[in-house]
């Protein structure tokens, strides 16, 4: 994975994904690929899921912070499956009161699961993954 060369928060919102849908706005201005790391995306529906895996496009998560100030959860299962590159973060001390790696990749790991009701959805090997050599 390339490292992106520039990053955008995006749909960490309800009212962010109002038309037009930022990422398929990125997209129609061609501003996807894997130079450009999006962050967040709580709320990318299924569509804006393919068209970030076709592009190249990564997706920065970040638990604490996601779960902390109510922005809601990641799809990140969902993400997975249509072929984005995830990786974890922290995000900020002020954001997420937590700056312990481990920790949040134990919530994102077992978020997923329980939302999913699968303990085999996010395996320890992909989370892990996402925090180090991808992140």
């Amino acid at each position: 994975m390339s490292r992106a060369s520039f990053t955008t928060h995006t749909t960490f919102t309800k009212p962010d994904p109002a038309q037009p849908r930022p990422i398929l706005a990125y997209r129609d201005g061609g501003f996807l690929g894997p130079d450009h790391l999006l962050v967040h995306a709580v709320h990318a529906n299924e569509e804006e899921s393919r068209v970030l895996g076709d592009s190249g496009t990564p997706l920065s998560v970040s638990i604490w912070s996601e779960l902390r100030t109510g922005m809601g959860i990641p799809p990140v299962v969902e993400m997975m499956r249509a072929g984005v590159a995830i990786n974890l973060s922290l995000d900020t001390m002020a954001a997420s009161d937590n700056s312990d790696m481990f920790a949040g990749m134990r919530a994102q790991m077992c978020v997923e699961r329980g939302r999913h009701e699968d303990a085999t959805c996010y395996q320890p090997d992909q989370v892990f993954r996402q925090a180090t050599i991808d992140g």
